[in-house]
């Protein structure tokens, strides 16, 4: 293990996952031409606040325009206490008596966390650079070109970003939000970056910013948050879904897009026309996608398995990681399929759809998903009718 690095890790040593201790994962999971990487390596998380109040994007920018840190991998998030309690596991002791009030701000709505590359400037590490850019933990201390400030701070209790203050903390808090194999492909592109130069791939800033519009502002109808809805799947497909054709996948984005802004001003019977007009024309480019993400499922899901440990402390969660990431394309699509009413949803009252668009970057507020819920009972349901009248007439 380098020197360096067991110096970050020995404040994380009573800590053990699977039975092993930090530097036991890190000697399992990262190879060890990797792990100087780690220095130019950083996690940040857009707190709730920071993406009800719409500044994520502006955030992810101004790091990127000002100090050149850019984001490789998303996870978007709704932060469960348990997993608030596991991230904050060694500073909950300085606000544990209000614990229950940041549960609370993190029920309101997801967070997302990013893995980022950068420099780390005048810093040890990446992530000691971004612990100074972020800012004090009180709001009385905040520069005005530190992200707290910068984010639009509403209170004590709603500090916008969290960043993992050192290396060993990015190997702690990344591990509760991105597989192993996701740390590696990262470290992998910081690696490249540090031998030879090559520029760092960041994530396509109108996907990622499609992905943090967590609910919009506007009264919207079941036709126009379905088709935000599709927009906001086919942009997660777009970012982690590389074996499909990016061409069709963004004809179909821009396609949704068009459609969506079509909606504005017009009553509900226009809205439905409209979304069926648009359907229609999805429907052979969404049926080709789908065949195409199915038939790559034996190949890929062999491929997944066989880079997955067997027999050993964790193996069968990475395996389990393994299976739910390769099938996460078709389920996307499928999510799209059903979304678009070309069939009636009967799975249930709409529980497992829900839980495959939040644990792919598309959680549904409450609202939302009382919408998507009348849209598959009634809205956009083929068997649906009122009176003698076909509420979807889908040809």
């Amino acid at each position: 293990m380098n020197e360096w690095l067991e110096l970050y890790l020995e404040h994380y040593r009573a800590i053990r996952r699977d039975g092993l201790s930090l530097s036991e994962l890190v000697q399992n999971h990262i190879p060890e031409q990797l792990r100087p990487a780690l220095k130019d390596l950083g996690m940040i998380m857009l707190r709730p606040d920071a993406v009800l109040n719409g500044m994520g994007p502006y955030l992810l920018d101004y790091l990127e325009t000002t100090y050149g840190i850019v984001p490789l991998a998303l996870k978007i998030v709704l932060l469960t206490p348990d997993r608030f309690d596991a991230l904050y596991r060694l500073k909950i002791h300085f606000f544990a008596d209000n614990i229950w009030l940041h549960h609370r701000v993190f029920e309101q709505a997801p967070c997302a966390a990013f893995l980022v590359a950068g420099a780390p400037g005048d810093a040890p590490s990446l992530c000691e650079h971004l612990d100074t850019i972020k800012g004090a933990s009180t709001p009385i201390q905040g520069a005005d070109w530190q992200l707290r400030t910068l984010g639009g701070r509403q209170s004590s209790f709603h500090a916008v970003i969290h960043t993992s203050e050192d290396p060993a903390a990015l190997i702690y808090e990344s591990t509760l939000f991105f597989s192993w194999q996701t740390i590696r492909e990262a470290l992998q592109v910081v690696h490249n970056h540090r031998e030879t130069g090559v520029a760092l791939p960041a994530i396509e800033r109108s996907y990622r910013n499609l992905l943090l519009t967590y609910e919009p502002k506007e009264h919207l109808t079941v036709f126009a948050h379905l088709l935000l809805i599709k927009q906001k799947i086919l942009a997660a497909l777009l970012i982690d879904s590389p074996a499909l054709p990016e061409n069709q996948l963004k004809q179909l984005l821009d396609h949704t897009r068009a459609a969506f802004l079509q909606l504005q001003g017009r009553s509900y019977r226009e809205q439905r026309d409209a979304f069926i007009r648009c359907v229609q024309a999805e429907r052979t480019p969404l049926q080709e996608l789908i065949q195409r993400a199915e038939e790559q499922l034996p190949r890929q899901l062999g491929a997944a398995l066989a880079g997955a440990q067997r027999g050993c402390p964790g193996g069968t969660s990475q395996r389990w990681g393994a299976i739910d990431q390769t099938l996460a394309t078709v389920l996307l699509l499928y999510s799209i399929w059903y979304l678009s009413g070309y069939e009636v949803y009967e799975q249930d009252s709409g529980t497992r759809l829900f839980e495959v668009l939040a644990q792919h970057n598309v959680p549904l507020s409450p609202w939302q998903q009382t919408l998507v819920q009348s849209g598959l009972r009634g809205d956009i349901n083929l068997s649906a009718r009122w009176g003698n009248d076909q509420l979807f007439p889908l040809a």
